[in-house]
C-alpha cells in the first residue's frame, strides 16, 4: 500500500469514480449502514481547484485507487453549495476562546476507502499524510459527517477528531462537525 499525494487528472478521475461507487444513493441501505458512504459529488475540475497549492491524499495498491482524502482550502468554499451550512457554522463556532474563522484551518472535503481495503488502516494512513502536509500551516482540520454515517463517525473518533457541533441543514439532514487540532 502506497500513500501518495495526487499527481494529475488521472488520479482525480480515479477519485471521481470511487466517489460515484460510494454515494449513499448508489448503495443499498445495508451496505451504507455497515460501511459508510459519501454525500457530495465533485467533478474533476472541482477536485483540482478545491485543494489550491496542496494535494489530495490517495492510497494505491497494485495500481488501484484504494482510497482518497480530499483537502479543501478556504478559497474554494463558495463553489460548494452543499457545504454552505457547514461554512456558515464556522462563522459561529469558537475554539479556545476565539472565533474559528480567526484560526487557520483546512477542511476534509471527503474521505473514502475502497470496499476491498476497509478495516486495514488505510484511513489512518491517509490522515497521517494529510496532517503531515498541513501541519505548521494550519491549526485545525474540520469536516462534517452525516449522523447516519456511523462507520465514518467511529473512524474519525478513533483517529482523534472531536465533535464540535451538531446541526440540521435546510433539507432536514443532521450533520456533525468534527475537528482535529494539528
Amino acid at each position: 500500500m502506497e500513500i501518495l499525494l495526487h499527481r494529475d487528472r488521472e488520479d482525480l478521475e480515479a477519485i471521481r469514480l470511487l466517489q460515484a461507487q460510494n454515494l449513499k444513493q448508489n448503495l443499498s441501505e445495508a451496505d451504507w449502514r455497515q460501511n459508510g458512504f459519501v454525500t457530495a459529488v465533485y467533478d474533476t475540475a472541482m477536485l483540482e481547484d478545491m485543494c489550491g497549492p496542496m494535494r489530495h491524499v490517495i492510497a494505491r495498491s497494485d495500481g488501484q485507487l484504494a482510497g482518497y482524502t480530499l483537502c479543501m482550502l478556504r478559497h474554494s468554499f463558495q463553489q460548494f453549495p452543499i457545504l454552505y451550512p457547514m461554512f456558515d457554522l464556522f462563522n459561529e463556532m469558537n475554539i479556545k476562546g476565539k472565533p474559528l474563522v480567526e484560526h487557520s484551518f483546512a477542511v476534509v472535503g471527503q474521505i473514502c476507502v475502497h470496499k476491498d481495503y476497509r478495516r486495514q488502516g488505510v484511513l489512518q494512513k491517509m490522515y497521517q499524510s494529510m496532517v503531515h502536509q498541513l501541519k505548521g500551516q494550519y491549526d485545525y482540520l474540520f469536516t462534517e459527517i452525516d449522523v447516519e454515517n456511523i462507520p465514518s463517525l467511529r473512524a474519525h473518533e478513533v483517529y482523534g477528531f472531536l465533535q464540535y457541533k451538531r446541526y440540521l441543514d435546510q433539507n432536514n439532514q443532521n450533520w456533525v462537525v468534527v475537528g482535529l487540532e494539528l
